[in-house]
Order: structure tokens, then C-alpha cells, then sequence
């Protein structure tokens, strides 16, 4: 069983209540970068959010699907696991009323 690692993942949105969807950004020699995409699944009461970082453990699986001319790799971390240490929580979202410095503001 392949087992795939990432190094600092981004979560980009929640994939219903089991799984996140994350990016990082790959450098190729020649110095371009593009992300690179993963559903990584957790299991129920993960607790991640939009806009977390972290790296993920977990076995490997893949969906090809053609559309057209084009072929599509949707690729899986199954049974996957936030690697002990290495995540970072988003900052909360301010709520452009002023809370999120703890200020009062009247309107």
C-alpha cells in the first residue's frame, strides 16, 4: 500500500463532514510553480477549517475521469492523519464590525 505525505498543505475547502480538500504549491526546476490538489479524508469531527495548514499522512488512491480531450487524476489520502506538530490554525475570519480587535463599535 502507497502511502502519500505532504509537506505544508493548505485547506481549501471542507469535502462534507469527513474529508477537506487542500492545495500546496509545487516548484519545478525551471523555477514556475502551480498547486497540486488532494481530497484528503479524516474521518468524522476532523475540526480543520478553510485556511489551515498542515501536513497529512495517509494511503494513496486515485479516480481517473476523461472529459472530452482531457483527463482529469482526482487524488486521495485515505485513513489520513494531521502529522503530530504541524498544524497551523487560521486566523479567525474578522467581521468587519470591529469584534475581531476586541474595539466596540457603534454604527
Amino acid at each position: 500500500m502507497a502511502m502519500i505525505r505532504t509537506e505544508d498543505a493548505t485547506v481549501k475547502r471542507l469535502a462534507g463532514g469527513k474529508g477537506v480538500v487542500v492545495t500546496e504549491v509545487v516548484t519545478l526546476n525551471d523555477g514556475r510553480t502551480f498547486d497540486e490538489y488532494f481530497t484528503v479524508w479524516l474521518g468524522d469531527g476532523h475540526g480543520l477549517a478553510v485556511g489551515d495548514r498542515a501536513r497529512f499522512l495517509g494511503r494513496f488512491s486515485k479516480k481517473v475521469t476523461e472529459k472530452g480531450d482531457k483527463t482529469f487524476v482526482d487524488v486521495n489520502l485515505n485513513d489520513a492523519k494531521v502529522v503530530d506538530g504541524t498544524l497551523v490554525k487560521a486566523a479567525p475570519a474578522a467581521d468587519g464590525w470591529g469584534a475581531d480587535s476586541g474595539e466596540v463599535v457603534w454604527h
